[in-house]
């Protein structure tokens, strides 16, 4: 491994590509992630600002980074770590699970499965974590129901 001290004009030019992104901070953004039930909490939270990125294809923005993927990978790490007994062990299907959207409409749309009826201060905890508007919109879907996924 080799060290290596910043120049005062590489350091000028890294503070000032964050003090760029400052102004957009509480921007709402989309991604993907998990709800642990038992601890309460979400993990594997994987986002990015609206600013950040482009409508898809499909004529919507969220992030191309899939649950199935983040999960074998972390699986992986869990393996490679010796700790086979982490959160990301068995099926990522049977872990509720959602993503965030936004649409042309501007409209911001959190995908998840009925699950989350079973969880009401999940909403908030969303809404929060992904600098949501009030004006949110929750829908439910197949895709995100426990046990399903890429196999429908």
């Amino acid at each position: 491994m080799k060290r290596q001290t910043l120049s005062s004009g590489e350091h000028d030019v890294l503070v000032q590509s964050m003090k760029d992104k400052f102004d957009i901070q509480d921007e709402p953004k989309v991604g993907i992630f998990w709800y642990e039930p038992v601890r309460g909490e979400l993990f594997g939270v994987y986002k990015i600002g609206i600013s950040e990125t482009q409508f898809n294809h499909r004529g919507r923005k969220t992030i191309s980074t899939l649950h199935r993927k983040v999960w074998e990978s972390e699986q992986k790490k869990a393996e490679a770590a010796g700790k086979a007994d982490t959160i990301w062990q068995g099926d990522y299907t049977q872990v509720p699970r959602g993503r965030v959207f936004q649409y042309p409409s501007g409209d911001m749309v959190v995908l998840v499965g009925s699950w989350i009826d079973d969880y009401p201060g999940l909403y908030r905890m969303i809404m929060i974590e992904f600098d949501l508007p009030e004006d949110t919109v929750f829908m439910t879907g197949l895709h995100w129901e426990l046990g399903h996924g890429w196999s429908e």
